[in-house]
């Protein structure tokens, strides 16, 4: 009988050595989901005998996740228009230590014989803007163009930035 109390005793003991060995659960990190959704609008004017004109839109949605241990991103978004002008409009991003969010878009036009030219026109840098958590959307129409003789191309971007918290 006592050999009994003894067995039950030290299977009833043995968890309680490796009960410190076990690693804690993890806390989920929050997760800061960012939206952008827009246009990038390209426009292509006034080539030789009409060559290389053309006018196109080009609808984005892009969604990134921020963190604590993950606090920048870089997002770019591209087209061209008549086979000579190229828009591309970035986005960095940036989570602070504090949890506030910052957007700065860069908008850009190159423009020559082939959407690959490398031949900068314009760009524009608007400011970061801070983009508040559970706030509704932050809006921005921005635009480049330039003014060569017969080669007066634009691109346009009017697009939002969402943020919001998860879990």
């Amino acid at each position: 009988m006592k050999l009994g109390y003894f067995v039950a005793a030290a299977v009833l003991l043995t968890p309680i050595p490796f009960a410190g060995m076990a690693q804690p659960a993890a806390a989920l990190e929050e997760t800061h989901v960012v939206v952008l959704k827009g246009n990038l609008r390209v426009i292509s004017c006034c080539g030789f005998l009409g060559m290389g004109n053309g006018d196109e839109t080009f609808p984005f949605w892009k969604q990134v996740g921020l963190t604590r241990s993950n606090q920048r991103a870089y997002l770019e978004i591209t087209g061209c228009a008549g086979g000579e002008a190229r828009g591309i409009l970035e986005f960095r991003l940036r989570l602070n230590d504090s949890d506030k969010l910052f957007v700065r878009p860069t908008l850009l036009l190159y423009e020559g014989a082939s959407c690959n030219s490398d031949d900068k026109d314009a760009e524009v840098y608007p400011y970061p803007t801070e983009v508040a958590a559970n706030s509704g959307a932050t809006v921005w129409e921005i635009g480049v163009f330039n003014n060569e003789f017969r080669s007066l191309d634009e691109v346009w971007a009017n697009f939002t930035a969402t943020h919001s918290l998860w879990p």
